[in-house]
């Protein structure tokens, strides 16, 4: 499982923390260098001054070499820390204090000295250190003989032997000392900070897993596990998204069906008040005009009566029969039962009916032991519809052909007719509720035989499908799974 945010944040502040703290040590460390150095130099700012007026350095235009000497001598006894070296007018070094060999440049660049002696500059003035290639703090005076600029002496405040001195204290107390405490201070400002960052992200984790949850919920699925990739805010982004895809979904589902109602409030009722006006008004026909009426147009009235009352009552039972199937999730009654036995007995029912309207029936069936689990009655109501259609839309002479045949998996059923098929421009509302084609004289079902089907199919996890070209004919598909 990817980090939780707790633990992303406590990981961030740590890592701020020591990136600071870090920081924080080598500000300290080089300002304390730089307030040392600059101590350093105050307070020997007139050392080369003193030197240059207490020993006779230079006689005439030549380097008195015994002064020098006792020079270096009393140095090495007083601070040996310093180290002293004369330079001339251009900067190139004459002599020095420092051992032979140690020495590493031949010439200071002067910049800095004429700098320091003319007070120029904000803190430490840094100059050449002759025994690296390193900058140090010094002291310098103009060195004089007769009036005449000779050079100048320049005197390295912090030397070699005050270096390694340095060093090795910094190392065994100042560097440890400030590194325990700076882990302290982390230490502690990581404890504290991880507590607020606890306290702070417990509303968010528990709104995380509240939003989870009702995504769930909405699903109808198990809480899942935070994804492995994220933490409490990507799966908090990702719970959201998908609740408001779901909701987005249900919205536009509830308009669809909203408009559907509304469709079939109208169908409904325009459906129910043909048949129903036609009833009453051959009725109310009979009632007033009987005397005047002759048994033949009495006996027709009736019969006109009875089969829009007929068509009425089959009205009413598609509707029912369309609420109860939509209400289902899967069928209501299942068991096992062989296809080829059920689609033989649908094609011996409907023969009669062919051959009444004078349409040749066929079969061919190539399903032998093909059993499936499901509801029979439902898979019988819907071929029967599909047969229906297609008598009702087969002109005297024609053909309606039921073929069944397996496939991977499953088992395809179909129902192929020779009318004059379905044009392209109705064929997208073809199992809407209540389409009626065009060729629909009005005496025939109310447009709900085809739904009926395609909703008896799917509750069987099968599919339903058709193909049409005008004036060729239409050919339904029914897919579905063996047992």
């Amino acid at each position: 499982m990817g980090r939780s945010l707790l633990a992303k944040l406590t990981a961030g502040l740590a890592a701020l923390l020591v990136i600071a703290g870090a920081g924080f040590l080598a500000l300290t460390v080089r300002t304390s260098r730089m307030y040392e150095q600059e101590v350093q130099q105050r307070l020997n700012a007139e050392l080369a001054t003193h030197i240059a007026d207490t020993y006779a350095l230079v006689d005439g235009e030549e380097v008195n070499q015994e002064s020098l000497a006792t020079l270096f001598t009393e140095l090495m006894h007083v601070n040996p820390a310093i180290e002293v070296y004369l330079l001339d007018a251009t900067g190139e070094i004459l002599a020095f204090s420092a051992p032979e060999g140690h020495v590493e440049r031949r010439r200071v660049s002067l910049a800095p000295v004429q700098r320091l002696l003319e007070g120029e500059g904000d803190g430490p003035v840094l100059g050449d250190d002759p025994r690296s290639q390193g900058r140090k703090v010094f002291s310098a005076a103009a060195l004089a003989s007769d009036g005449v600029q000779f050079g100048y002496v320049y005197i390295v405040l912090a030397g070699e032997a005050y270096d390694g001195v340095a060093a090795m204290l910094g190392r065994n107390y100042m560097l440890r000392l400030a590194a325990w405490i700076g882990l302290a201070i982390v230490a502690i400002t990581l404890v504290v900070g991880t507590t607020l960052v606890h306290r702070l992200t417990r509303p968010l984790v528990g709104l995380e897993q509240e939003v989870r949850d009702f995504t769930a919920a909405l699903a109808g699925t198990p809480t899942e596990q935070r994804p492995a990739s994220g933490d409490e805010v990507a799966s908090l982004q990702a719970s959201f998204r998908g609740m408001a895809e779901r909701i987005r979904s249900q919205v536009e589902a509830l308009s669809r069906a909203d408009r559907s109602r509304r469709e079939l409030v109208a169908n409904v009722s325009h459906d129910l008040r043909t048949p129903l006006a036609h009833l009453t008004g051959y009725i109310e026909t009979v009632r007033l005009q009987g005397n005047r009426l002759t048994d033949v147009e009495r006996d027709e009235h009736l019969g006109v009566a009875i089969r829009h009352g007929e068509r009425l009552s089959r009205l009413i039972d598609e509707l029912f029969e369309l609420a109860r199937l939509d209400a289902l999730e899967v069928p209501a009654m299942t068991e096992t039962f062989g296809l080829e036995e059920l689609v033989r007995d649908v094609a011996r029912r409907y023969r009669v009916v062919a051959e009444r309207r004078g349409v040749d029936l066929g079969t061919d069936l190539a399903i032998a032991d093909c059993e499936i689990v499901g509801d029979p009655r439902l898979i019988e109501r819907s071929l029967s519809n599909l047969l229906d259609n297609a008598l009702h839309h087969t002109p005297d002479g024609g053909s309606v052909d039921i073929a069944a045949g397996r496939e991977p998996g499953g088992v395809e059923l179909s129902v192929r007719d020779t009318g004059d098929g379905i044009p392209p421009e109705h064929q997208a509302h073809v199992f809407e509720r209540f389409y009626r084609g065009t060729s629909d004289t009005g005496q025939g079902g109310g447009g709900l035989g085809l739904a009926i089907a395609k909703r008896a199919i799917e509750l069987h996890r099968g599919r339903i499908d058709f193909s049409s070209a005008p004036g060729q004919g239409t050919t339904f598909r029914i897919q579905l799974p063996l047992a």
